[in-house]
């Protein structure tokens, strides 16, 4: 799709006894393009089936390009699997800067879920349904936190994130 035009590519798929598996485009109109995407269905019919847990490994298949006028390119392709998450999530505070009486707080997360940020002198602060990334949130100071901030103290920050029913944490200690 591009320049205003969209063409469907229609392909016949075969999968050889050496367990080669192979389509073909037979008419392909002579445009450029940059991107291909192939959509594989899953269940008991799909065409590929595989051994093991396929959100743990880097997956690549040997991949073949030819062109009408004959002209090829051979690579390796990354596969990339949706749905996965890691076994066991993970969160991580990046960086933090008092400014006022707010506490600028950037915490890195691997997977999507829900991300609380307490301390002692920190107005706990819940995040839902926050994606994988890294994102930068903003903790008022309760009273004891501003105290403690006329009387510079290390207060310790705690972030959680929780993804289902796994809860993991990080806690780093600040100067306020």
């Amino acid at each position: 799709q591009g320049d205003n035009v969209t063409i469907d590519l229609v392909g016949s798929t075969f999968i050889s006894k050496a367990g080669v598996t192979s389509t073909t485009f037979k008419t392909v109109p002579d445009a450029p393009f940059s991107t291909f995407e192939l959509t594989l269905p899953e269940g008991p019919y799909s065409a590929l089936a595989a051994n093991g847990n396929l959100c743990t490994s880097k997956l690549a298949m040997p991949t073949a390009f030819v062109a009408q006028n004959g002209a090829e390119i051979h690579q390796s392709t990354k596969i990339a699997v949706t749905g996965c998450t890691p076994s066991k999530p993970t969160v991580k505070i990046t960086k933090t800067k008092l400014q006022g009486s707010t506490l600028l707080v950037s915490v890195k997360t691997s997977a999507r879920g829900r991300v609380r940020i307490s301390g002692r002198g920190l107005k706990t602060t819940v995040h839902k349904h926050v994606k994988a990334g890294t994102h930068r949130f903003k903790v008022k100071l309760t009273n004891a936190g501003r105290a403690a901030k006329r009387h510079p103290k290390k207060i310790k920050l705690r972030a959680s994130l929780t993804v289902g029913r796994q809860a993991v944490a990080k806690t780093t200690s600040v100067k306020l």
